[in-house]
């Protein structure tokens, strides 16, 4: 598969105020982000990002309005206004914090998108002191810690008590050993459509997560990776891989449907974000084959929000 390193940080801030965001907090973040980082880097000072020039190499426009360029990735990208953003958001805090509170926020930035990481972190820095959600709950950045590569449990420290930021590149992800059986927790809401339809409970399957997963991935690597030109894509037997995991057996349990609502400042209404959580038990010789994709995953993420943190899941085994 193309190249796609990922570099993944996990920032702690402290709360310097006290209270409840009334959505996810990944749908608090992202929204937070996207201005303040839009702020931070537009220099035409245009109402909209519609015709700019600029708009695939600023940090917000590459970002944020990441639209398909013609020639890249045509084939997966077909039909889309825009390509999937080079980021993911994941918070690790409840949606109510206290004052004095430690809470930590992982951010992963994807392929070409890793060098606008330090804009992104240090606007995370700045929304965090402007106060986040109605009741602009502050934050102040304490440590930002950056994974060796995804998995690795091994955290460099790459901001100091001056403010001074020191990122390294990332890494290729590395998929640990085949299991013959895996847990699958899905983390945060998984909101899946086939058909037109979001899957519920009773139709959740793994061939549509991981045709999903397939299709997010695969979309990251051709517009996000390293090496534009890498025709290695158009060899991977997608219809093949798919096929494979319907051959997975797949075992579902504590499945639970969160209603989870975000509210749209542009539409002034409430969007509904809620998708499926629990377990599933997964095991038979296919493993083998689609594992480099559902590990990498991992750090991902699936379904629509994927950027703000749904559809985030672990394996286990």
């Amino acid at each position: 598969m193309q190249a796609l390193p990922l570099q993944v940080f996990r920032l702690f801030f402290e709360a310097e105020t006290s209270g409840t965001w009334r959505d996810f907090p990944g749908f608090v973040w992202r929204g937070a982000l996207g201005n303040r980082l839009r702020r931070m880097s537009c220099v035409t000072g245009a109402q909209t990002c519609r015709g700019c020039p600029v708009v695939n190499t600023c940090a917000y426009g590459y970002v944020f309005e990441t639209r398909p360029v013609p020639g890249v990735a045509d084939g997966l990208l077909e039909g889309m206004t825009a390509a999937p953003h080079p980021f993911v958001l994941a918070p690790r805090h409840a949606w109510a914090v206290t004052a004095g509170e430690l809470v930590a926020l992982d951010v992963v930035m994807v392929g070409r998108g890793m060098r606008y990481a330090q804009h992104v972190l240090h606007s995370l820095q700045r929304c965090g002191e402007g106060g986040l959600g109605p009741e602009r709950v502050r934050l102040r950045l304490q440590e930002v810690g950056q994974a060796r590569f995804a998995g690795s449990g091994e955290w460099l420290s790459v901001y100091d008590a001056q403010g001074r930021w020191a990122l390294f590149e990332g890494a290729l992800v590395q998929p640990g050993a085949v299991p013959e059986q895996v847990v699958l927790t899905l983390l945060t809401p998984v909101r899946l459509r086939v058909a037109m339809q979001y899957l519920g409970v009773k139709d959740f399957a793994f061939a549509p997560f991981f045709s999903t997963l397939l299709r997010r991935i695969s979309q990251l690597a051709a517009y996000h990776g390293l090496d534009p030109s890498a025709t290695d894509l158009d060899i991977i037997d997608y219809r093949h891989l798919a096929n494979q995991a319907k051959t997975l057996d797949c075992a579902c349990k504590d499945l639970q449907w969160h209603d989870w609502r975000r509210f749209s400042s542009p539409q002034k209404t409430a969007v509904p974000m809620g998708g499926v959580t629990g377990q599933c038990v997964l095991q038979g010789e296919a493993l083998e084959e689609i594992w480099p994709w559902l590990w990498l995953g991992q750090w991902l993420h699936v379904g629509k929000g994927a950027a703000m943190g749904l559809g985030g899941y672990r394996l286990a085994y």
